[in-house]
């Protein structure tokens, strides 16, 4: 129970370190910007201005906004990244995993290990397994990749 608690509190923060800076971001960028024309109006003429320098400043909150969109991009993808280490924490091996780990490392066959440790080659077949779940991999390539 205490596991699904943290989990549910790490989806807490997240929701909360992603979604209200990145909705700032968007509403930062689609905001409305003060127009640099306006027009005069009598009876007789129409005068537009055009405030020159308006149109060459980039605008400080559409900066944020890009800021604040790109932050959140990025906490995503490092919270993305971390996320199997707490929704899944790593098992350890046991000793006699760790053992047969070790000479999966150096090359050796099922039948080498079998008669290193003086078992039979379906215990160690088990062993291997047992490894591939616990490191999630589906083979000896993926295991030391």
């Amino acid at each position: 129970m205490k596991k699904i608690s943290n989990i549910v509190t790490f989806y807490k923060h997240k929701l909360l370190i992603l979604f209200i800076p990145l909705l700032l971001g968007v509403y930062l960028l689609l905001k409305p910007q003060k127009s640099n024309i306006s027009n005069y109006s009598s009876k007789n003429v129409t005068v537009t201005v055009i405030d020159v320098e308006k149109t060459q400043k980039l605008p400080i909150d559409k900066i944020i906004g890009g800021v604040l969109i790109l932050s959140t991009l990025f906490a995503y993808l490092i919270l993305k990244k971390n996320e199997n280490s707490i929704s899944h924490p790593q098992i350890e091996l046991t000793v006699q995993e760790k053992r047969i780990y070790d000479l999966l490392k150096k090359g050796c066959s099922n039948k080498e290990i079998a008669s290193e440790f003086n078992i039979s080659v379906s215990t160690v077949k088990t062993h291997v397994n047992n490894i591939f779940k616990k490191k999630k991999v589906s083979s000896r390539n993926e295991l030391f990749e």
